[in-house]
């Protein structure tokens, strides 16, 4: 059955795979011009404010605080959690401001498609999880990256759907093939790009070597829609 976001007027509905998830990034992007500001998005701003107030006007325009909590408290996790007036974002203080920004971008994934009230995350570990997966899928004698299970599964859980669309908004897509031929070049690496665009490393090398951009396309890139949303 399709999930769908009862709580944020507005908002198409959609499944948790990866066509619908690239349906839904394009969906945020035409209807929310501070999403897809270009240039805006390789700062902060682009993100916070810009995505934060996209995913308040379709949580009922409840406010979104962020703070940055000292490693006494909170060390590798971020969380977020809802309380009747307005929605919190806890992030370790420790993290450096790329992954500051990744964990922002992804915690209001999570605020915009999940419906638990409460969640946690520990995003170095996730990141690591899934550059792990991409390797596991390009070494094995028996599978290809076409079959990589972030862009194949019928129904990705909330953790893999989440890093995935938060990735969609912090890398734009009129750069992605600039990126991928600089680094194919030699002219840029990993790390070049993600201090470009103040994101972590490893988000632009499980970008690079799980084929994501291919992936983007094949299910038709840009132009991707949500059933709901065609015609």
């Amino acid at each position: 059955m399709p999930f769908t976001v009862s709580q944020a007027p507005g908002l198409p509905t959609f499944r948790r795979n990866f066509h619908d998830l690239v349906g839904l990034a394009n969906w945020l992007r035409e209807h929310n011009y501070y999403v897809s500001a270009g240039p805006a998005n390789l700062s902060e701003g682009g993100i916070w404010p810009g995505f934060k107030n996209a995913v308040k006007r379709y949580r009922g325009e409840k406010d979104i605080l962020r703070y940055y909590v000292s490693s006494r408290i909170l060390e590798n996790i971020t969380i977020h959690k809802e309380f009747s007036d307005c929605f919190k974002i806890w992030v370790p203080e420790r993290y450096n401001p790329c992954h500051k920004r990744f964990a922002l971008c992804k915690e209001l994934c999570h605020i915009l498609t999940d419906e638990e009230s409460v969640k946690s995350t520990d995003h170095v570990s996730q990141l690591t999880r899934a550059l792990n997966t991409v390797r596991q899928v390009l070494t094995s004698s028996e599978t290809t990256p076409d079959v990589n299970p972030f862009f194949t599964a019928e129904e990705l859980n909330s953790e893999d759907f989440n890093l995935l669309l938060a990735m969609e908004m912090l890398i734009p897509v009129h750069a992605r093939d600039q990126f991928l031929s600089n680094i194919q070049m030699n002219k840029s690496s990993p790390y070049d790009i993600a201090l470009y665009l103040r994101i972590p490393e490893s988000l632009v090398t499980f970008f690079v070597q799980s084929g994501y951009n291919l992936a983007f396309k094949r299910v038709g890139g840009i132009e991707c829609r949500l059933a709901e949303s065609r015609g």
